[in-house]
């Protein structure tokens, strides 16, 4: 079901990726063996960047992918309703007191989000989301990096 695939990859987005990247300014919430490492081969399979890590987040349904490349984690669904998707991004943003910082509507057939969670005075975490809106139901991509304010 696509529900379950945007709600555990938004999950793994906001409960992992966001807390982990805050260099434990917030607490990881999201249930650890869920999280699976891949291997060599299927990092290959999968386009995962040689310089990255990857990891299987686990889904009844469909492949979570989660990716670390030293700054950024990422998570990449295959499937699940992309509108869906930015709605609930919206609420979880809200919900973690995050607030919206740029919307971006692709000529290329893309839509995107980029919000921004307080770490600390000095640090934030940007959240991004990506969908094609070519089709309903091609997932989405979803990242969270580590800022300084300047």
């Amino acid at each position: 079901m696509a529900a379950d695939t945007n709600e555990i990859a938004l999950d793994a987005l906001f409960q992992l990726c966001v807390p982990l990247v805050s260099e434990g300014a917030l607490p990881v919430t999201f249930r650890q063996d869920l999280v699976v490492p891949m291997t060599m081969d299927e990092q290959d399979e999968e386009g995962v960047d040689d310089d990255a890590k990857g990891w299987w987040i686990k889904s009844a349904e469909h492949a979570i992918i989660m990716t670390w490349n030293g700054k950024t984690r990422a998570i990449v669904t295959g499937d699940g309703d992309p509108a869906g998707a930015l709605r609930a991004y919206r609420a979880r943003l809200s919900r973690a007191g995050g607030r919206v910082s740029n919307e971006q509507d692709y000529e290329a057939g893309h839509y995107g989000i980029s919000g921004e969670i307080d770490a600390s005075p000095k640090l934030y975490v940007v959240v991004n989301i990506a969908i094609s809106k070519a089709s309903d139901a091609a997932g989405f991509y979803g990242s969270a990096t580590l800022w300084e304010r300047g």
